[in-house]
């Protein structure tokens, strides 16, 4: 007589486990720039925000609400370029860029509920899920800013500070006066890195010749 799962299990007999299916490689990066409108984003209380157009200039700054605004724009400019809109921001685990355990719940609640009011303007503006791209803190860091990954928050702000205000003068045009905070410059890394991402280029492919 055949046992059944449940009779197996219940005096104890292992039973042999289908194999593990490998995981699926992440897409490589490309050589040329994707073709597409990118809103880099890196939600925070004050989000730092930067929008590339295919040319590559890019208009950036950081804001505490109006959201909306930011995606609408970004839409007519993607139908403007007649290239599709993809949006790519910042998310995070424990381990990335909080290192004092007594902060961790309140900072990682924080930064939930300033990606949920980008993430409800993407909604309300019609933005759709598989244009939205999301990137782990030292995933762009790794390939952007490079250099030893076991900097302090100081320093990582520090150097993307100076990444971005080097760009600043040439291919940039900033929304304000008020001088460059961490997270705009956070937002223009993550730009740099959208530019040539494979999982942005995966995205372009998926949304055709949809625009944005």
């Amino acid at each position: 007589m055949q046992l059944t799962v449940a009779q197996a299990r219940a005096v104890g007999i292992k039973l042999p486990t289908k194999p593990k299916r490998p995981k699926k490689p992440p897409p490589l990066d490309t050589y040329v720039a994707n073709d597409c409108v990118i809103l880099a984003i890196d939600p925070a209380k004050v989000s730092g925000y930067c929008l590339v157009l295919p040319d590559h200039r890019m208009w950036t700054g950081a804001i505490a609400e109006s959201q909306v605004a930011i995606v609408d724009a970004a839409i007519e400019a993607a139908e403007k370029a007649k290239r599709p809109l993809i949006v790519v921001a910042e998310k995070w685990t424990t381990g990335d860029r909080i290192h004092d355990r007594r902060m961790r719940a309140a900072t990682l609640l924080g930064l939930g509920a300033a990606w949920e009011r980008w993430r409800a303007a993407l909604e309300s503006s019609g933005v759709p899920r598989s244009r939205v791209v999301r990137v782990n803190v030292a995933t762009w860091r790794a390939k952007v800013l490079g250099g030893p990954m076991n900097r302090t928050t100081e320093e990582w702000k520090e150097a993307s500070l100076r990444y971005a205000q080097l760009r600043a003068h040439s291919q940039i045009k900033r929304n304000t006066s008020v001088p460059m905070q961490d997270d705009e410059a956070d937002a223009i890394c993550i730009a740099f890195w959208a530019m040539h991402s494979g999982l942005v280029a995966e995205a372009v492919k998926k949304a055709g010749r949809r625009y944005p």
